[in-house]
């Protein structure tokens, strides 16, 4: 932005407004005006060129369209106020001042390409990207998520003026998808239609914000989903018996990742895997830490805006996923193959000298250092179960079979879903089992138990 524009029309200033941020009232610190302008305060003047006020690095510039608040409870907002081609104004509020200037330069940029940005003429299609870009927040594969979840909705819809929908257009949406929203034509599964239409919730709860629509047709009680046949439980997810696990593991400890097999025996996901470095690994302590995740993108579109990376580098999906296991507790001999591995790749970057690849720590690579493609490792997964002669299931389903495992043991539930790293709350909806539970099982014979105490006294 423009230093010291634009000037400032006085009227009813505080006496102090040369020593004081004119936003907030904090403490102009001493200095030069050069020194205060590298420190990110800025100069109000009048017509005259006159110095009459500042701003500090905090508060809006004045000029800007944007204001800051202070809630109730003391809590500072930045509202943005846009005034839209259909000479309708926009309020929104953000957390942050950062937030609050790349909206108006969002909606700035609409404006000057001719979009009809925040009006009822704005069409579903504009509003979904407007929305994705918008999802600041979230994980790149997480954005990739919502935006194939919105094709069904963007084909049907895409077109239509926001402002225009109503109640029968989301039904007729729900209907289509039931019998050809498929990008094949064919009739998009339940799971499918179910992503779309909560995404497609969120991105109207932004026209309802815009004051665009009056309420979210997609929110209606009236609307059904369809339902995901069966319920939370091991009947209901693939899975391997222990004796099959341990089979698995017999055939895989041949492989040359033989270590990280263990790994993924022992609970960690695909992503934890890719993205492991030996940095998180302490052989010395016996311990692997998960602290970030390597994954896939699939849309041409992501991979472009990722410099044409195929796959980024993250932190992992939650809180409760940064997490320490000792491996070996599980799977005796996994540090050792551990160190076996990383053994081996010294050798393959003495024998590859400079085409040998040390830009990275990563544990899972190739013989020049390469890290290898997320879904190579599926793949090779899938090999490994014709190779040991057990059923094939999904690579994530190990995670399942571990689960049972814990259930048929009756492991306290916290110590699960900490071994997963999930909360208690996920792993409960994950893996409840419908018949009986350990949980539930717990309960009934704790409860079972006072209720005989009593009787016998």
């Amino acid at each position: 932005m423009t230093i010291d524009k634009p000037r400032l029309r006085v009227r009813n200033l505080p006496e102090n407004a040369l020593h004081v941020c004119l936003a907030c009232g904090d403490a102009k610190p001493r200095g030069s005006v050069s020194a205060l302008r590298k420190k990110g305060w800025l100069q109000v003047l009048d017509s005259a060129d006159t110095p009459r006020a500042w701003t500090c690095p905090a508060c809006p510039e004045v000029g800007e369209p944007i204001q800051r608040a202070v809630t109730k409870a003391g809590v500072v907002r930045f509202r943005t106020i846009m005034t839209l081609p259909s000479g309708k104004q926009q309020w929104r509020t953000w957390n942050t001042l950062v937030e609050a200037r790349a909206h108006v330069a969002k909606v700035r940029a609409g404006i000057e390409a001719g979009e009809d940005v925040g009006t009822k003429a704005e069409t579903v299609e504009a509003l979904c990207e407007r929305w994705l870009k918008g999802k600041r927040k979230v994980r790149p594969v997480t954005r990739e998520g919502y935006y194939f979840a919105l094709r069904p909705v963007v084909r049907r819809l895409g077109q239509r003026q926001v402002g225009s929908l109503r109640l029968n257009d989301v039904r007729g949406l729900i209907d289509w998808m039931e019998t050809e929203g498929a990008s094949t034509g064919k009739a998009l599964g339940a799971p499918g239609i179910r992503a779309a239409m909560i995404a497609f919730a969120q991105v109207l709860d932004l026209a309802v914000a815009e004051k665009v629509l009056d309420a979210n047709p997609a929110r209606d009680k009236t609307v059904e989903l369809p339902s995901v046949r069966g319920r939370a439980g091991f009947g209901n997810l693939e899975w391997w018996e222990w004796d099959t696990l341990l089979q698995f593991r017999d055939t895989a400890d041949a492989d040359p990742y033989a270590a990280l097999w263990r790994l993924t025996l022992t609970g960690l996901t695909r992503a934890d895997i890719c993205g492991l470095r030996w940095s998180d690994v302490d052989l010395d302590a016996g311990t692997v830490t998960v602290s970030q995740g390597r994954v896939s993108l699939q849309g041409q579109r992501f991979i472009e805006a990722n410099e044409g990376q195929r796959s980024i580098i993250g932190e992992p999906k939650s809180g409760q996923r940064w997490r320490t296991v000792e491996p070996d507790r599980l799977h005796p001999g996994t540090m050792a193959l551990l160190r076996a591995l990383k053994a081996r790749q010294a050798a393959d970057r003495l024998k590859a000298g400079t085409a040998y690849d040390t830009s990275h720590d990563l544990v899972l690579v190739d013989a020049l250092g390469a890290p290898v493609r997320p879904e190579w490792y599926s793949d090779r997964f899938r090999h490994l179960c014709d190779d040991a002669g057990v059923k094939r299931i999904h690579l994530h389903s190990c995670r399942h079979s571990l689960a049972k495992r814990m259930d048929d043991l009756r492991v306290p539930m916290a110590a699960r879903a900490a071994l997963l790293g999930h909360r208690v709350d996920v792993h409960l909806s994950t893996y409840l089992p419908s018949a009986t539970s350990t949980g539930t099982n717990d309960a009934l014979d704790l409860l079972g138990s006072g209720t005989r105490q009593s009787a016998a006294e």
